[in-house]
This record gives structure tokens, C-alpha cells and sequence, in this order.
């Protein structure tokens, strides 16, 4: 499989540990694939639909439940102040944002993007993105990841008004 992943610029499996807030999740995984363009993405994807391919489909028919699998991109989202990533961080959260039904996507954005820079002004380095439209619908509008600073006030009791928030370690 290393060599169809050439094109990827990362490959992180975050290992859902705990639910630490929100509703139970349906995953034990989240795994981060990085590329540098869509045009390199595509060319992945073209491989993998070749014999060469074959080999990494087989063995996620092994231990994967395919049908429930998502994709879906993430597209950064800048902030005007972010915490700076820890020299040895202790914990990686996952901030996963279902929006309500009755919510607006831009509004929903807009009180994620304020949440997380309100954990960055106190000490917490965050990683937010909103999703994006290339691999369909997605199942959440929001994720940011983070790594707690000294000054964390905890994520327990964490609400973005207009969304459902579910917190993963």
C-alpha cells in the first residue's frame, strides 16, 4: 500500500479513544490523508482503480466495514488567532460539529470558527477546517482538531450554537 500513498503529504490514524462529550459516535477511527493538490488526490484515485489497487482493496474488505466508511475533505479554516502546536502535546481531540437542521451553514461556521478561537486564546492549539464538497455529503459541517493548553478550560460542556457537538480523544 506505501507506494500508492506517494502522493500523500500525511497519513495520521487517530484512534477514538473516548467519547468525551455529545452523542456516541459509530467509529473507532479517524484517519487523515494529506495531499498537496486535488490534481495529486485524482491521481491516487486512478491507481487505486487499476490492479495495482486490488491488493489495498482486499485487504480493507478484511478488516474495514466498507458500507460504513465516509470521505469527505476538509478545507482549513483561518482564524485570526491560533494556538501554537505543543512541543510534546499530551492529547488530540477531535471538535466534530453535526449542523441542526434549522441552522445556517454560514452561521454555524461562524460561531465554530469563534468557539475554537476563544480555546486558542487560552493557550490551546487548534487545526479548524470546514468540509467540503468533493467526496459528497459529509457528515459533519465542522472539524477542528486540538491539543490542550495550560490554561484549558475543558471541553465537557462545549456548544456552537446551531450545531451538535461531539468531542473525541
Amino acid at each position: 500500500a506505501a507506494p500508492l500513498l506517494d502522493e500523500a503529504t500525511h497519513y495520521v490514524r487517530n484512534h477514538v479513544q473516548a467519547v468525551s462529550s455529545g452523542a456516541p459516535v459509530s467509529f473507532d477511527v479517524l484517519s487523515e490523508f494529506g495531499y498537496p493538490s486535488l490534481r495529486e488526490l485524482g491521481r491516487l484515485t486512478s491507481r487505486l482503480a487499476l490492479s495495482e489497487g486490488l491488493a489495498i482493496a482486499e485487504d480493507e474488505r478484511r478488516f474495514m466495514d466498507k458500507p460504513r466508511n465516509a470521505f469527505f475533505e476538509l478545507i482549513p479554516r483561518a482564524l485570526g488567532r491560533s494556538g501554537r502546536m505543543p512541543d510534546r502535546p499530551q492529547a488530540k481531540f477531535a471538535v466534530l460539529v453535526r449542523r441542526l437542521a434549522d441552522a445556517g451553514r454560514d452561521d454555524l461556521l461562524a460561531s465554530f470558527d469563534a468557539t475554537l478561537a476563544r480555546l486558542a486564546s487560552e493557550g490551546t492549539a487548534i487545526l479548524p477546517f470546514e468540509t467540503g464538497p468533493l467526496a459528497g455529503p459529509a457528515p459533519f459541517e465542522a472539524v477542528g482538531f486540538i491539543w490542550p493548553g495550560a490554561r484549558f478550560s475543558g471541553l465537557t460542556k462545549l456548544a456552537i450554537p446551531g450545531g451538535e457537538v461531539t468531542v473525541v480523544r
